[in-house]
């Protein structure tokens, strides 16, 4: 048995894939943090979402996101300056611009998260952990 338009389905798919735009809709879960235009190189933005409390940057390499929670004793951390620096006024924990500590009582880095772009928006997903390192 034939199809009399499989043949011309098959071109437009093979055309769709070839120029990406099959691709189109945005499918990527995480939370829209922003237009991908609002995060120049660096940008610093401390973001409230339902899942908690994120930090979403931009250094040379890319895009990155880590918790604004504390791994000292899950209190809040806020942006302390312009160039990264965020503290935890609880127990005055200081994170650097990567959330590694620069001063305790905290030992552990804020981890980070995965974010992906999709249609000129930035999407970070807290449900996936990442190297500190990871940029996109």
């Amino acid at each position: 048995m034939s199809c009399s338009g499989c043949t011309r389905r098959a071109a437009i798919a093979v055309l769709l894939l070839s120029t990406g735009r099959a691709f189109a809709k945005c499918t990527e879960k995480g939370i829209d943090v922003g237009a991908l235009k609002s995060y120049p190189v660096g940008t610093f933005r401390l973001i409230e979402a339902d899942v908690g409390r994120l930090i979403v940057a931009r250094d040379d390499k890319g895009l990155y996101a880590y918790s604004a929670v504390c791994t000292h004793m899950g209190g809040a951390v806020y942006l302390a300056d312009d160039h990264g620096t965020s503290v935890c006024p609880s127990h005055q924990s200081s994170f650097g611009p990567n959330g590694e500590v620069l001063r305790g009582p905290a030992t552990r880095a804020l981890p980070h998260f995965a974010v992906r772009t999709c249609e000129g928006r930035v999407l970070v997903d807290p449900t996936t952990v990442v190297a500190a390192e990871v940029r996109t």
